[in-house]
Parts: C-alpha cells; structure tokens; sequence
C-alpha cells in the first residue's frame, strides 16, 4: 500500500505551535491549492490541513509566512473524533517534506531590473523576466549511472 501526497499552494492560516501531553511539538497549518478546468471560467480551489511534528514543526514556523507559495509531501490521514456529542471527521497532511518556493512575479522582477539599470537604456519586457526566473527554479536532474545486465537481480 502506499500513501503519498504532492501539494503545491499558498500557506494560509498558521497557527501557534502546540504541545502534546509527551512535549512534542505540533505545528498546524492551511494550505490553498487551486485547479482551474480547461473549459470553466473558474477556478476550484481546495483548503488543505498540513500538520508538522517535532524539531520540524519547529524550525518551519520561523520561516513561513501567510500567502508564500509552498511544496508540501506528506501523507493523508484521517481523523475521527467526538466533540460535544457529536461526531466529527478531519482529513490532514502529515508533512514530511516542506519547500519554500520563491517566486518574483514578472511585475517585482521588472521593477528590480528597471531600478537596477536607471543609467542603462536597455528594459527588458516582463514576458522575457518571467521566462528567466522560471529557468532559475528548475533544478539540474540527477546524474545517470550506467548499469550492465550484471547489475540486474534476475
């Protein structure tokens, strides 16, 4: 079996860390993903609950901030529980993976590059600036190691 998530959104409500009754720590958060169909004017947007445990929750509620676009990998986990005579279900994300992803917008980035070259007469357009920063995310792919049919267990 397995159980495996991919988000990538906007961090929404963050709140406090809390403890459980062991002292480890426990960091909630909220996490917007939206999907727009090829054919609908709208977009779905979806609220995820994302959980952290330990030294991570720690270290993650420092650099997080409301609105920054985030990679989360995690697992799904469903919840039931009683509150006040009533029976109550919650689905989370138990993070074990979480990205800050930095993003310029091509407008910031035009502004930077134009405040940067104010004695210059060269302005590039915004499209080309966007295409830039995304060349800038991607990471290189891993090395590929030759194998031999030797290396093959069967």
């Amino acid at each position: 079996m397995y159980n495996q998530v991919v988000l990538l959104g906007n961090v929404g409500k963050i709140r406090d860390i809390q403890y459980d009754a062991k002292g480890m720590p426990i960091l909630t958060f909220q996490l917007c993903t939206k999907y727009k169909y090829a054919k609908a004017d709208h977009a779905n947007t979806s609220w995820h609950e994302i959980v952290l445990f330990g030294k991570f929750a720690e270290t993650i509620i420092s650099m997080l901030q409301t609105g920054q676009v985030v990679f989360v990998e995690g697992r799904i986990n469903y919840n039931i529980f009683e509150l006040e005579g009533v029976r109550r279900k919650t689905t989370q994300i138990r993070a074990e993976i979480v990205r800050i992803i930095k993003i310029k917008t091509s407008k910031v980035k035009a502004q930077e590059e134009i405040a940067g070259s104010e004695n210059e007469d060269k302005e590039e357009p915004p499209e080309q600036i966007m295409q830039e920063e995304e060349t800038e995310e991607i990471a290189a792919p891993p090395p590929i190691i030759p194998y031999t049919d030797k290396d093959i267990p069967f």
